[in-house]
């Protein structure tokens, strides 16, 4: 299916998490699509990036779509894994996207799916 624009997840901070530390704030954003990566066998074509672009829609699971993309930078994989750590040592649920297993909460879509940030690239 032809979309729009790039499927992208915003780092932005939302108004109604300001109370949740900013680094677990960043952590899920960047975990919430790493089974991307990993639902392509480990490809090392799926790398997770930071982008600019203009939102033009939302895709099939509601995240924004973007045009005009410009690179801003690669996200080490040093960060990712920091990342993993942050959201496996979080308790109780923390949201409705597919997660990979290693996070101990299931590869299911309970309401509502998954998508992309990033891309192959």
């Amino acid at each position: 299916m032809k979309m729009p624009g790039l499927s992208a997840n915003p780092l932005v901070f939302e108004e109604w998490a300001k109370d949740l530390p900013t680094a677990v704030w960043v952590a899920r954003r960047l975990c919430d699509y790493i089974h991307l990566r990993d639902d392509d066998q480990g490809s090392t074509d799926v790398h997770p990036w930071v982008l600019k672009g203009e939102e033009t829609g939302r895709g099939p699971d509601n995240e924004p779509l973007v045009r005009d993309v410009e690179p801003v930078a690669w996200i080490a994989e040093s960060v990712i894994a920091e990342a993993e750590d942050v959201v496996a040592r979080q308790r109780g649920a923390w949201g409705p996207l597919h997660r990979p297993t290693r996070f101990g909460r299931g590869g299911s879509n309970e309401s509502g799916g998954s998508g992309g940030s990033g891309g192959k690239g």
